[in-house]
């Protein structure tokens, strides 16, 4: 009995014993919530690097893209550019040969519809002194106008010279309908025959110079120029930004 005694007194685990256990396994415990904690945060820190990778990844992709789409975008500029560069050239080509074909004409407006234009011109040359026979007449014909009520007389002569002194003497003296026998003195205007381009371009220096206070716009062999005063030199209008020297 001895014996059972000694054995269960010594089997018993000290109090002290069993708290550290107790700490231990708790301490344990504990350790274990951190490590998966920690792999936790870790795992969520490969997925965060990961993504951040893919985002870069990604961002480098759209660089180089956009890099690639602006080189494109920049060759697509210069081959407008050129294209529109070209455009003018043969655009101002097509008007100086345009301007260039109505060199010879004269455009008569004011001309009731119901005189012949060959008659009209006889005798609005006569009316400056210049005699005109059809034989100086390569072609002279109605056109039709924006105005639909109102038509021109367009003439082309053989000659530059006889269409040239006829216009100067037309723009010194006052032409009217008297010249053809009508008692109303309706105003004759005798131009050059100018393209629209021209017209809208004079149209523009005229207005330009009212607004600066210019004294001189007009058109010599279908081309606009513009004078300050008596004094200064005429300056070509070639183009529309051309009207900024009118100042």
């Amino acid at each position: 009995m001895g014996k059972d005694g000694t054995r269960g007194a010594s089997s018993k685990v000290p109090e002290k014993d069993v708290t550290d256990m107790k700490d231990m396994r708790e301490l344990l415990s504990a350790f274990d919530k951190f490590t998966r904690d920690l792999r936790a945060e870790f795992d969520e820190l490969k997925k965060s690097i990961s993504f951040c990778t893919d985002v870069c990844n990604g961002v480098k992709t759209a660089t180089e893209e956009i890099k690639k789409l602006r080189q494109e975008m920049n060759e697509l500029v210069k081959q407008n550019r050129d294209l529109k560069a070209e455009n003018d050239r043969l655009a101002n080509k097509c008007e100086d040969l345009e301007r260039y074909q109505r060199l010879n004409n004269l455009e008569i407006k004011g001309v009731p519809t119901d005189n012949d234009p060959l008659t009209v011109i006889q005798h609005i040359g006569k009316s400056v002194g210049i005699k005109v026979d059809s034989t100086d007449i390569d072609t002279c014909h109605w056109v039709p106008t924006k105005n639909s009520d109102a038509q021109n007389i367009i003439v082309r002569f053989v000659h530059r010279s006889k269409r040239d002194s006829i216009l100067t003497k037309c723009r010194k003296s006052r032409v009217d309908t008297s010249v053809l026998g009508i008692e109303a003195k309706d105003a004759i205007y005798v131009n050059e025959h100018l393209t629209q381009a021209t017209k809208a371009l004079l149209s523009a220096a005229i207005k330009k110079k009212k607004e600066v206070g210019w004294k001189f716009v007009w058109t010599a062999s279908c081309k606009v120029l513009a004078r300050k005063d008596e004094k200064a030199k005429s300056v070509q209008i070639s183009t529309h930004a051309d009207l900024d020297k009118i100042a």
